[in-house]
């Protein structure tokens, strides 16, 4: 429903601009989503659109809050009230709700694209971390003669166990069983349009031992205990990287804000100092430091771990 009408309002517009949004076309490919870029920037223009709409009352509601008025009105208040003055006021008031829309709008748009970035780092991520294990998988496979193509016809009936990468299988079995692509071609395709350069690395060191003559049942093996081994370094430097982090933690978010509270308190009881940054650090600034350290562990740690 909400596609529909997105596409009735811009979708003429975008469509008659496709080639100037070609990365974000690549990203839906990457990320396998079933939509056109016109659908998408459509839906993107909408949304962005309607949530900038939603966020004038809260500004103004913030404003008045906060200062009583806007303050282009009080200093107009102090002059005499004229016609002109009354005009002059009402159109501030409209210049700055323009103004909040076109910047809540133009933030969101930003946003609205850069998810798709988010989304194709998400997918290479979770693809990286899983792989090992699946290469590994697909080697024990191949040790037993079962071809190439079965191979990941039966990695595609995995995602329980190895997520994305069984999803990337599935388009390679769809495209040959479906859309009738040759194996071949189909994994070079997938090669172009996976996110994960160590998965696309892969399926063309596949490609090239395939046609130079070489079995790709032991190129299988071979790769497997590549990156089981180099899957074995990459969690010794998370380790690493996780003492560093912790380390930085205590300081930063325990330590430090500790001391900054006593100093306060003393501040407060020798001289009456405000509270007022006192209060910010404790409900705003160690909940944001907490979270934003929680993220960042998260993005570090290894889709395997998961």
């Amino acid at each position: 429903m909400m596609i529909s009408l997105a596409l009735r309002l811009f979708g003429a517009y975008f469509r008659a601009r496709r080639n100037k949004f070609s990365a974000q076309s690549e990203a839906l490919r990457k990320i396998d989503m079933r939509m056109s870029i016109d659908a998408w920037l459509s839906l993107g223009t909408f949304y962005s659109l309607l949530m900038a709409s939603l966020f004038v009352p809260i500004f103004v509601l913030a404003w008045r809050l906060a200062f009583g008025n806007f303050l282009v009105w009080e200093a107009l208040k102090q002059l005499p009230t004229t016609p002109l003055l009354g005009i002059l006021r009402l159109s501030g008031e409209l210049l700055l709700l323009i103004l909040v829309i076109a910047v809540s709008f133009f933030i969101l748009r930003f946003l609205f694209n850069q998810y798709l970035v988010v989304m194709a780092w998400e997918k290479k991520r979770k693809i990286d971390g899983n792989l090992p294990y699946a290469i590994g998988w697909m080697a024990s496979l191949a040790s037993v003669g079962i071809i190439p193509f079965e191979v990941f016809k039966k990695l595609a009936g995995t995602e329980k166990y190895y997520g994305e990468v069984s999803k990337e299988a599935k388009r390679l079995v769809r495209d040959v069983e479906v859309l009738g692509i040759d194996f071949m071609s189909a994994l070079r395709q997938l090669a172009t349009i996976t996110p994960s350069e160590r998965f696309r690395t892969f399926l063309q060191g596949a490609i090239t031992s395939a046609l130079s003559g070489g079995e790709m049942g032991s190129y299988f093996i071979a790769k497997g205990q590549e990156y089981m081994e180099e899957n074995r370094r990459r969690f010794a430097d998370y380790v690493k990287t996780l003492e560093m982090l912790s380390e930085v933690y205590i300081i930063a978010i325990i330590a430090g804000p500790l001391f900054v509270v006593v100093m306060f308190a003393a501040m407060m009881m020798l001289s009456g100092a405000s509270p007022v940054l006192l209060k910010a650090l404790i409900y705003g600034g160690l909940p944001m430091g907490s979270i934003m350290f929680i993220l960042l562990a998260d993005s570090l740690t290894p889709a395997g771990l998961g």
